[in-house]
């Protein structure tokens, strides 16, 4: 209620983008193209890697953790809630 932080991490790299509360935790993108999951207590859950640049805020669908990059491979990432990489997303030419 006073706006003064409660705690702070070390995410491993700069975040660009906000937070993605998920249950149970949040999840952060690195400008790096590292993607990382905390639960509440800020213990890491799992962290995966990606082709690209990350600088915007993952998104949750009802399945899917999605995560845009720039500057790499493909254009959209998406990973279970448990982190584990379901499809990705290449425009066309």
């Amino acid at each position: 209620d006073t706006g003064k932080a409660l705690w702070s991490t070390d995410v491993g790299g700069k975040v660009m983008g906000g937070l993605l509360a998920v249950d149970g935790g949040f999840v952060v993108v690195t400008e790096d193209s590292t993607v990382r999951a905390f639960d509440l207590d800020r213990n890491p859950l799992w962290t995966r890697t990606v082709s690209g640049e990350l600088y915007t805020t993952p998104v949750k669908t009802a399945e899917n953790i999605i995560v845009a990059a720039i500057k790499g491979d493909n254009l959209l990432f998406g990973f279970s809630l448990t982190g584990n990489q379901e499809w990705v997303f290449k425009p066309a030419n």
